[in-house]
């Protein structure tokens, strides 16, 4: 099974494009604690996120950076062939299948009138 749940803040304006599909991209920054004898360690890790469809462009008006979301998706990768240089370039992603803004995250008088349910 292909199932990842992941809970962080956005770390960068989420981007939308448009053409023959439409998908959100922005990433999401997960810290993990540990501890090594007596002292606790943080490590923290950025995930890519895309979303298609309508719940992208749905998102693009709602989500900002700094603000906490769970996200629930699938992993995928892929390569590309950069056209300038002729490098492939591989990469990871979360194919988000929900996003949920959390709901007392407020900036710029962002007033999510949703609930604590919104699922995009």
């Amino acid at each position: 099974m292909n199932k990842t749940f992941l809970f962080g803040n956005i770390t960068q304006e989420p981007k939308l494009f448009t053409g023959k599909a439409t998908i959100l991209k922005f990433k999401i920054a997960t810290n993990e604690k540990y501890k090594i004898k007596d002292e606790w360690k943080e490590k923290t890790f950025y995930h890519q996120v895309s979303v298609w469809g309508e719940r992208a462009n749905y998102l693009s008006s709602i989500l900002q950076v700094g603000q906490p979301v769970v996200v629930e998706g699938k992993n995928v990768s892929g390569k590309k062939t950069d056209d300038r240089t002729g490098e492939t370039k591989y990469y990871y992603e979360v194919e988000a299948i929900k996003v949920h803004p959390i709901n007392n995250y407020k900036a710029n008088n962002l007033d999510d009138e949703k609930g604590d349910d919104l699922d995009v």
